[in-house]
């Protein structure tokens, strides 16, 4: 018993220098969790500290050629409030996960314009029955009923649980919002921000998607290297990892 009491002050000591363990935190048990932020905060302790410009703006903009204006001083910005975000590897994993999130910066809105046969392929059945998948996704002709969608794929039970919506339209009032797609009343409330603020500010878009990150454990995998840990605790599982890889090494250019 006493060996896990001091497990447990150690994990929590690790937790109070912002390298969360979402999942269990300070449970007095030493797993893969433990390990992962074990590690981050020792890597942060001795690896270099970003210069104080940290962004190449020629680079951004030949990187992120369609982002929104003003997002260059908003990730600015972002990232001067954001302490866990200034070191190399975690700064290069956030801007590569969040440039896939936003397709490039390019929208603060999600696209729930799926195709019937995408519906059906990417969302098992207990998100989206087969009928209606084929009333309201795209099909030749007609297009995407977004709002049914986003009620149907985030509501009822799986939403519920999952992000945490409990009223009736909050699929779609709560859809993915801002450089990091937030999606849930939940999530959406947790970042400070509300869905609207998300969609049309890119300032607080940026800050939330900062905190997001943060808040959800990436600073540990992200230090070690381990992009298909943050892609899991950025977007739930694997969905789009080759590009995140792609777009996490590109960022290393950006990065001054």
């Amino acid at each position: 018993m006493a060996r896990n009491q001091d497990i447990a002050e150690i994990q929590q000591t690790i937790i109070d220098a912002g390298f969360p363990m979402p999942r269990y935190g300070a449970d007095g048990e030493w797993g893969e969790e433990g390990r992962l932020a074990l590690r981050a905060l020792i890597r942060a302790a001795s690896g270099p500290a970003l210069s104080s410009d940290r962004l190449d703006t020629v680079a951004f903009a030949s990187w992120a050629p369609r982002a929104v204006p003003g997002t260059l001083p908003a990730l600015e910005a972002a990232i001067a409030a954001t302490p866990d975000l200034q070191q190399h590897r975690v700064l290069e994993n956030w801007l590569g996960q969040m440039w896939v999130e936003s397709a490039g910066f390019s929208t603060l809105t999600e696209n729930l314009n799926y195709s019937v046969e995408a519906l059906k392929t990417m969302f098992g059945r207990h998100r989206i029955s087969l009928v209606d998948a084929e009333r309201y996704g795209r099909a030749p002709g007609r297009p995407a009923d977004q709002e049914a969608i986003a009620n149907i794929i985030y509501g009822g039970e799986w939403g519920r649980k999952n992000l945490g919506n409990t009223q009736p339209g909050d699929g779609w009032r709560f859809r993915g919002s801002g450089v990091k797609q937030i999606t849930g009343r939940a999530n959406t409330q947790a970042s400070g921000f509300s869905p609207e603020e998300l969609r049309t500010d890119i300032h607080k878009s940026c800050l939330a998607a900062a905190k997001f990150f943060v808040s959800h454990g990436c600073v540990g995998p992200a230090l070690i290297g381990d992009i298909k840990e943050v892609t899991r605790r950025v977007n739930g599982g694997s969905n789009g990892l080759a590009e995140r890889i792609t777009k996490t090494d590109e960022a290393r250019k950006v990065i001054r």
